[in-house]
């Protein structure tokens, strides 16, 4: 189990692109919401893995994530996610000794993400 803290910031400019040290393609839907809990299955780049979300509390929620076969996620995205995935990019920017990322949804919305790693 790990905690998420996820700040979101609207991004004023490109940039940010600059500082981009890699990118990772990801496509993710959501399984399952039941009050703010939520079950979520992803594939980014090569690797898929299952999440089980809490509700936030504020800005913290517990996260439990696992790796599962690439084969299971393509699966659940084509029938469990009514064809609701997102097809995304995150980009690792590095920014005053801190890495963060920044997303991209079909080059449209901007937003910065920090997470405490633990």
């Amino acid at each position: 189990m790990s905690l998420e803290i996820e700040r979101k910031f609207l991004v004023a400019n490109e940039g940010w692109k600059t500082a981009v040290i890699r990118s990772v393609r990801i496509r993710d839907g959501l399984i399952a919401n039941n009050k703010g809990h939520k079950a979520r299955v992803r594939i980014a780049n090569d690797v898929a893995t299952i999440a089980l979300k809490s509700r936030r509390r504020g800005p913290v929620r517990t996260e439990f994530e696992y790796d599962i076969p690439y084969s299971d996620a393509e699966e659940m995205l084509r029938t469990m996610c009514d064809g609701n995935v997102l097809d995304k990019v995150r980009h690792f920017v590095s920014h005053e000794a801190t890495i963060g990322t920044s997303m991209s949804t079909k080059d449209f919305w901007m937003a910065w993400y920090w997470r405490r790693l633990n």
